[in-house]
């Protein structure tokens, strides 16, 4: 992959088809707990995600003339047309396409990935894999 380039229309759409199949098989409607360490300030931080459809057409950074669900599965079915996206901020968008294929594989990346529950004030974690 290459940083800074510009894509035309058929390759946004084509990069934005091929992720919408990986968000699908990889983190539709899974609950993702990213767990980080702050050493500024030393301190173990952490952000639960759901992955929903509605979800996929901000992580594009484009505007689609139908509603978010709608654009997903337009990218599942491959019905995604040049003359009905408008792209936000170029920049922005390109940098999001730069990584939008990455992004899409988040769950396989990661060091740990296990299902976890809340209990009063503590998180007990079940780990999958390592």
């Amino acid at each position: 992959m290459s940083y800074n380039k510009e894509y035309n229309s058929d390759e946004i759409i084509k990069r934005i088809c091929e992720s919408a199949q990986k968000y699908k098989r990889n983190l539709l409607n899974k609950n993702i707990m990213f767990i980080t360490k702050n050493k500024k300030i030393k301190k173990i931080e952490f952000i639960q995600t759901v992955f929903l459809k509605s979800n996929f057409l901000h992580l594009t950074g484009i505007k689609y003339y139908k509603s978010s669900n709608k654009f997903f599965e337009d990218c599942l079915e491959n019905k995604v047309s040049s003359d009905k996206l408008l792209i936000k901020n170029k920049v922005f968008t390109q940098l999001k396409l730069e990584i939008l294929e990455n992004a899409m594989s988040v769950n396989k990346s990661a060091k740990r990935m296990g299902s976890y529950i809340f209990f009063k004030r503590y998180k007990f974690a079940r780990t999958i894999w390592k």
